[in-house]
């Protein structure tokens, strides 16, 4: 047992760990599978908006406007070059955060300290944080001392955030060099 850690803090028991895993499953991120060029150019052009663009570009060239159709043309050909990059950055971005998710973790379990795979965590595990790990699931900070946390690969910003006791932290964030939650260090 950590010298730093409160001896009031027993973690979930075996039977509650079987119980969760059975009602949650898995601590792992179900990415979509990983879609093709058409069925992502399929879903561009089911967009409503894309439609009223093909309808205005339609009525364009209907009513003799040729200049005004190009342009329109134009427009929507960028909108899909746009719409297409953003969700290929997203699914490499998705892949990004699954690839995070293999890690291992210490937790508190029947009073003990054990360390297993991040996918074996349930809901209501304590996790000990040590620094420069990922944050392996979304939690709640118990207990903390000068925790921050950097947040970039969700919100992008590069400074990191501070955190205290109760407030939520969201897997795929890194620990910064600081008392870790639940204030263990090894």
């Amino acid at each position: 047992m950590s010298p730093h850690r409160p001896d009031n803090i027993q973690g979930l028991s075996g039977t509650q760990v079987s119980i969760l895993q059975q009602q949650y499953g898995k601590n792992i991120f179900h990415a979509a599978h990983e879609r093709r060029f058409a069925h992502i150019v399929w879903g561009i052009v089911k967009e409503p908006m894309f439609i009223l663009l093909v309808i205005a570009c339609s009525l364009y060239f209907i009513l003799g406007e040729t200049s005004e159709g190009i342009m329109m043309l134009v427009a929507m050909v960028i909108v899909a070059a746009i719409s297409l990059y953003q969700e290929v950055k997203s699914s490499h971005a998705l892949e990004a955060l699954r690839q995070f998710t293999t890690s291992k973790v210490t937790v508190i379990r029947n009073g003990k300290e054990i360390f297993l795979q991040a996918e074996e965590l349930v809901p209501g595990d304590i996790i000990l944080l040590e620094e420069g790990m990922n944050i392996p699931a979304d939690a709640i900070i118990l207990q903390a001392n000068d925790l921050t946390i950097n947040e970039s690969v969700i919100t992008g910003e590069s400074f990191p955030v501070e955190k205290m006791e109760v407030k939520k932290v969201t897997c795929y964030t890194r620990e910064l060099p600081s008392i870790p939650v639940n204030a263990l260090r090894r």
